[in-house]
């Protein structure tokens, strides 16, 4: 799950003025957090309009981009973007779909992703996939889950109760999303 503040950590790595391009769907709410840094110079393009075409501008030098699970085919987008825009360094933040969020909606009816659901062990290679190395994947934890030292426990989500004895499960599901870098390979 992709929470504002994680959005706007994203763009502080920006100082203002920066050139950039935001490719994320509208409801990230992008724009919002732009104007809130009163930063005039990136370009914002919904994800929907980059699958249908839209003009990318080919010299921009960093992309940060958000709903790649929302694609059925994130491998086929990220190819498209390094061949549209070669120079550009990928800031990308990924919801994890073994986050216990989205395991908890999952079980309450809801899909884990509109197309792909991404996990930690297959960015890397989704990313080279699509003609990009990557740099660093930073994991990006969820605050309100309790920290290993508290083991054992149970987070109960509707119906879904999890029980928590394993620090390594507990690594795996208390990250909600990814902030992956990548450049052009």
């Amino acid at each position: 799950m992709i929470q504002p503040q994680m959005r706007r950590s994203a763009l502080a790595t920006f100082p203002i003025g920066t050139p950039l391009t935001v490719v994320a769907p509208q409801r990230a709410g992008f724009a919002a957090l732009l104007a809130e840094r009163g930063d005039a110079v990136p370009a914002l393009c919904d994800l929907g309009d980059v699958v249908a075409g839209c003009a990318l501008d080919p010299a921009t030098p960093h992309l940060v981009i958000e709903g790649l699970d929302d694609l059925h085919a994130p491998h086929a987008f990220l190819s498209a973007l390094r061949t549209r825009t070669p120079q550009a360094r990928i800031f990308a933040l990924l919801s994890n779909a073994a986050h216990f969020g989205s395991l908890a909606r999952f079980f309450a009816g809801a899909p884990l992703a509109a197309g792909h659901p991404i996990v930690g062990t297959e960015i890397e290679p989704l990313f080279e996939r699509g003609g990009w190395h990557v740099l660093a994947i930073k994991t990006l934890l969820d605050d309100t889950i309790p920290g290993p030292e508290k083991l054992p426990f149970a987070i109960e989500a509707g119906a879904i109760t999890f029980n928590l004895v394993e620090p390594a499960m507990l690594d795996y599901c208390r990250v909600a999303a990814f902030l992956v870098i990548a450049d052009p390979r």
